[in-house]
């Protein structure tokens, strides 16, 4: 992937609070991210890959957090230099880090949250924005203003703003659709627990206390080059 941010892609992001870049990653790049995401999410229902929809959607969701550190797939996408180049550039920071990913596709039963910023429920803080990149499944172009912007093809990505209003319930809107969000933290964030955070203990896991700083060993810092 080589891309580079300009003038106008920055006021863009300014004004709407988000930014959309098709074909960030190739069609096969994406299927390769599904198909390892995937294997990791029925590892942790315990069940086969295709029985993976017919749990339940909170399950599915909350399962969906941390895969780069368990796949080199995964991996490589979370901590993809240019991309992380890319975010940094829109939102101006000079220290950036991995904050944390999550993999987001839909079972057979509705899920209801509410639209949320990524601040809000974030157990990461502070946060720069995330990048949501489809990985599967395809959307039409909405007419309308205000409709939820959602990648449209597979290898498409969109930017968020930190405090940008998430429709979760879009992103849940068929079998086929899948999502991989790579959230991108202050070089001095702290992991503190958030109740609104479907998985408030997921970095306590991985060895961090409440209140820490994250570390460069767990929660590697790009060495950023604004593009």
């Amino acid at each position: 992937m080589r891309f580079a941010t300009n003038l106008d892609h920055k006021k863009f992001f300014h004004k709407n609070r988000y930014i959309e870049f098709t074909q960030i990653f190739s069609a096969n790049e994406a299927k390769a991210l599904k198909e390892n995401a995937d294997r990791i999410l029925a590892k942790r229902l315990a069940c086969k890959e295709e029985q993976i929809a017919k749990k339940p959607s909170k399950d599915i969701f909350s399962q969906g957090r941390d895969f780069w550190r368990e796949d080199a797939a995964c991996k490589k996408i979370a901590l993809h230099q240019n991309l992380a180049n890319i975010a940094a550039s829109l939102v101006g920071a000079q220290t950036f880090r991995m904050g944390y990913d999550h993999y987001i596709r839909k079972g057979y039963d509705p899920i209801v949250l509410s639209p949320t910023s990524l601040q809000d429920i974030s157990s990461v803080q502070k946060i720069y924005g995330g990048m949501l990149i489809r990985v599967s499944g395809t959307s039409e172009p909405s007419s309308e203003e205000t409709a939820f912007p959602i990648p449209k093809s597979p290898g498409d990505a969109i930017f968020f703003h930190p405090e940008y209003l998430l429709s979760w319930q879009d992103l849940f809107q068929d079998l086929e659709s899948s999502f991989y969000l790579v959230v991108y933290a202050h070089g001095e964030a702290r992991y503190i627990p958030n109740e609104k955070d479907i998985q408030p203990n997921f970095l306590k896991k991985v060895g961090y206390m409440q209140g820490e700083f994250l570390r460069n060993d767990l929660s590697p810092l790009f060495p950023i080059k604004h593009v």
